[in-house]
């Protein structure tokens, strides 16, 4: 039997995106997508499902594959 252990990170920025996006060059989006949330754009901590949404997406995306690998 194996244990799979996986760690996820988020960045909770209290820095606008607003003033990021020109410094990185990205929209906001794009930001988002490497795991960096932002808190005060966020008035109903909307940016905690977003970080919970992915981490559970990418544990059942690893938990299908583990299983298909089984076969």
């Amino acid at each position: 039997m194996s244990t799979h252990i996986s760690l996820y990170s988020f960045i909770v920025s209290n820095t606008s995106s607003s003033e990021i996006s020109p410094l990185w060059n990205l929209d906001k989006t794009e930001i988002e997508k490497m795991n960096v949330v932002f808190q005060d754009e966020d008035h109903r901590f909307t940016y905690i499902k977003k970080c919970l949404r992915a981490a559970f997406s990418i544990s059942l995306f690893n938990a299908v594959l583990a299983t298909s690998n089984q076969r």
